[in-house]
């Protein structure tokens, strides 16, 4: 019924045009594609707000930088946010991810999805009790003006959780009276997506309100993903012992010995937006749900793929209150921000054999190898505690944040920008295993009938940051410097740098580097999901047993842009990476103490674990090579090298998981006839570690190399709609994604969907 009112909605836009066209309009039969058209990055001195804090051309700043316009957005139906950044240099995606964070992505070796600060107009939208931001179709991205991409730690403006780099999604605005636009489309596995969006400004002079509204619902009952199932899906893969055929007695198991049942894996995305801005103020509102199979990318015997109704969701609603002043000497921006997040309390799994099942039943074997009724029965027990049936899932925080920023141009070719925030987030991290949906928001002080493991501890969070930043301007040379102090209240302190200089050799031809150091702020996630069993007490855990500690990046970054000509243009990049400390999965068991047996679970920090990537990055753009057909190719190349030192003794890698050693990417695009425009992008990677090689002398999973090629047929039936067809992974190719969560649970490689078909429409009035 919600789809119906849309299409009333944009019925009720369109006539509304139709009856009343303003003035200041171009005529309905002359507005098209050309007058929309946002130039890409480098082109016409394209700004971008994310480097600095303030809008700032590409060309003259010192970072490594990417900009996905609006045009392109459009030319190839982009989704999500993960369609995007798989057009991106330098970066690799997984459709799917995992059920708890959707599509993810790698950027620089590291997990995008909690590496990466993912922004909507600069404002953070990622919940502080999230182990990753969740990403589906629920983020603005049809609605997007550009989408600014910036490579390399920016910690020293950002703060937390922006290792790999930035990402900020910035939407659409006008100065016209009235604009509308609506995406519909169909498509494989029943796939249908509708997208619309209406804005425009009332009033005049000063006094001028200007709004948007959009909304979007996308929906599929399942994935293409289930091919290679002798392999991929054969449970005695992922046995410890190769002679153990329990399972087939284990009454959450659906299949037979070498192959389980995968049954349908369906996606629901939903999204309403709401912006107004009148003189120095704005007001935002969103609300964002995404909905994923909780089976997405583990393994047989960990969980069931059997029922199509086990889901992983969430709701995030987020709020701003924003004034902002533009003066020649200076400015200032304040900003009152609310993230709500809920999952949704139907989220939930079948267990079959998952890590915490197979460590209890060790734990338990271990202990009363001489008593096997004793042994049974706490097994039995404990299966039917925590692991029986469907289990359900719940989390919620209510994350404040305050922020002010004052930048000042003391002299015409200096800037210094200074800022502060504050922020508070009331949590109640994941929970798993329960035999019931939740019925509250929170579970503080729960003394319901569930008994097991639950986080109530040290449920609030807050932190104070300060950072500032100076750009100075000159005739050959830009620099910029700049620094930020963290303090929190579960994990101390904090201090980050950031410098960098630009050097323009020529009008053509420029250098750049900088250094910079950034931190991950572990995510309540960890410690709420790490657990610590006791030979006194088999039934109830205790969560949150370890310190888990801010996980440390350090990077350099060295660049070359060179214009050839308006036609051509060559940037590469090196860069090296660093990180320690990282928070990785693990479990253990601990006899010393014959009384008091314990086993761990879960997560922590090893000091000794290190990443080091380093490579290069060779970006190319070729426009108008045939100007009949305005034919255009732009592509990359990418090689890396690096080692890792396994955490917790598992050995030393002389590669980083999930990095291939060469990748990339070759895009074209032209005009076929007269309305029909062709798009052709290709990707293409080595073989490479899997997320879930943790033992370099035990399991070994590696994802095999693969070309990859999308193809976009547009045609342009008017001057205002588009008809499109999109296929997907055209030539079929199987090929792993990023693996879910990088234990033994996941499968030896994440499958990727196969070739899959879309049609639509795009009607663009502005």
């Amino acid at each position: 019924m919600k789809k119906y009112w849309l299409y009333i909605f944009l019925l009720l836009v369109a006539n509304m045009s139709a009856q009343e066209t303003p003035s200041d309009l171009l005529s309905f039969d002359r507005l098209g594609q050309s007058d929309v058209k946002i130039h890409p990055a480098g082109e016409n001195d394209q700004r971008v707000l994310s480097a600095s804090r303030t809008l700032q051309s590409v060309d003259e700043l010192p970072f490594t930088i990417y900009v996905v316009t609006r045009e392109e957005i459009f030319k190839n139906n982009h989704t999500t946010l993960v369609d995007v950044l798989k057009t991106v240099p330098g970066i690799r995606v997984s459709q799917p991810g995992s059920g708890l964070e959707g599509e993810t992505f790698v950027m620089r070796g590291l997990l995008g999805n909690g590496y990466t600060k993912i922004l909507i107009n600069d404002l953070p939208v990622k919940p502080f009790v999230v182990s990753g931001m969740p990403i589906g179709a629920q983020l603005p991205i049809k609605q997007a003006e550009r989408i600014e991409i910036i490579f390399g730690p920016g910690a020293s403006i950002y703060g937390a959780d922006a290792s790999a780099g930035v990402i900020n999604i910035i939407t659409s605005q006008t100065e016209r009276p009235i604009y509308a636009q609506a995406d519909l489309a169909i498509g494989s596995n029943q796939y249908n997506h509708l997208s619309v969006m209406f804005g425009g400004k009332i009033g005049k002079g000063k006094r001028v309100l200007k709004f948007s509204v959009s909304g979007s619902t996308t929906e599929f009952d399942t994935r293409n993903i289930n091919y290679d199932q002798d392999v991929l899906y054969n449970p005695f893969k992922y046995r410890q012992n190769r002679s153990d055929t329990s399972y087939l007695d284990n009454p959450n198991y659906s299949g037979n010995i070498d192959q389980t049942i995968v049954n349908d894996l369906p996606h629901l995305s939903k999204s309403l937006n709401v912006q107004l801005k009148y003189r120095a103020f704005n007001l935002s509102f969103s609300k964002m749900y995404r909905r994923d199979h909780s089976a997405l990318g583990l393994n047989p015997l960990a969980v069931s793929y059997a029922d199509p109704s086990t889901f992983t969701g969430e709701t995030i609603n987020t709020f701003n209150i924003g004034f902002s002043k533009k003066k020649p000497k200076w400015g200032m921006n304040t900003n009152i921000n609310y993230i709500g997040y809920k999952m949704d309390n139907n989220s939930s799994t079948i267990y079959v054999d998952n890590g915490l099942s197979k460590v209890l039943k060790f734990y338990v074997n271990t202990i009363y190898s001489g008593a096997p009724d004793i042994r049974d029965t706490i097994n039995t027990e404990n299966f039917d505690t925590y692991f029986s049936g469907r289990r359900y899932q719940y989390a919620s925080s209510n994350d404040v944040r305050l922020e002010q920023l004052v930048n000042i141009r003391p002299i015409k070719n200096l800037e210094v920008i200074m800022g502060a925030n504050l922020a508070l987030s009331f949590y109640q991290p994941l929970i798993n295993y329960r035999e019931n949906p939740n019925g509250t928001n929170s579970l503080t002080g729960f003394t319901g009938d569930f008994i097991g493991p639950i986080f109530v501890e040290d449920n609030l969070s807050g932190s104070i940051g300060l950072f500032t930043q100076l750009y100075l301007t000159l005739k050959k040379i830009n620099i910029i410097a700049g620094i930020r102090y963290d303090s929190f209240s579960n994990f101390g302190k904090t201090v980050n740098p950031r410098i960098g200089m630009l050097y323009k050799i020529s009008s053509s031809l420029s250098a750049y580097g900088s250094l910079a150091t950034a931190f991950r702020a572990p995510s309540p996630f960890y410690g709420a999901n790490t657990y610590l069993v006791e030979s006194t007490d088999f039934t109830n855990f205790i969560t949150n047993p370890l310190p888990i500690l801010p996980e440390e990046t350090e990077s350099a970054d060295f660049g070359l842009r060179f214009r050839i000509s308006k036609k051509a243009k060559l940037d590469f990049n090196f860069f090296v990476n660093r990180t320690n400390n990282v928070i990785s999965p693990f479990s253990s068991l601990d006899f010393s103490n014959p009384q008091q047996i314990r086993a761990l679970i879960g997560y922590a920090n090893d000091d000794a674990s290190e990443s080091l990537l380093y490579g290069t990055q060779i970006n190319f753009e070729l426009n108008d090579l045939w100007e009949e057909r305005d034919l255009k190719i732009r592509g990359n190349i990418n090689l890396s090298r690096g080692r890792e030192i396994l955490p917790f003794d598992g050995g030393r890698l002389e590669s980083v998981r999930m990095q291939p050693l060469y990748s990339g990417q070759i895009h074209t695009s032209f005009r076929l006839t007269k309305r029909f425009y062709i798009h052709l992008n290709g990707l293409f990677a080595d073989i490479w570690n899997n997320r879930n090689y943790i033992d370099g002398a035990d399991r070994q999973f590696t994802s095999a190399a693969y070309f990859n090629l999308d193809f976009m047929g547009r045609l342009q039936l008017t001057s205002s709609f588009n008809a499109f067809l999109k296929i997907g992974n055209l030539f079929n190719t199987y090929y792993g994604g990023v693996g879910a969560t990088g234990t033994l649970d996941d499968l030896a490689y994440n499958p990727q969907r196969s070739s899959t078909v879309w049609l639509g429409m795009s009607y663009r009035m502005q």
